[in-house]
């Protein structure tokens, strides 16, 4: 009986970790995806003979833009969220 309890619960913990691993691929690939279109964010903000607030230019005649696959800040951190909870279930 005892050693039935623990194999579940060992087989509990790993699908958990499994989970948390899955959970923390699409994490970070969410947040790479946030990351790299950040210019893409800034660049909706610039207007012409106004400073650019990464290089100071006045005139912007290549503005980065938005990918299709862009994330937004509050789209990541809800699954920053997520992945908190998997944490402190493993913890």
């Amino acid at each position: 009986m005892l050693k039935e309890f623990w194999r579940e619960s060992v087989e509990v913990i790993k699908e958990k970790e499994q989970l948390y691993q899955i959970h923390e691929g699409e994490y970070r690939q969410a947040f790479k995806q946030w990351f790299n279109n950040q210019a893409g964010v800034l660049a909706q903000t610039l207007e012409e003979d106004t400073p650019c607030p990464v290089c100071g230019s006045l005139h912007h005649p290549q503005k980065a833009v938005l990918t299709e696959d862009h994330i937004t800040k509050e789209a990541l951190d809800e699954l920053e969220k997520g992945l908190k909870v998997l944490e402190a279930e493993l913890a």
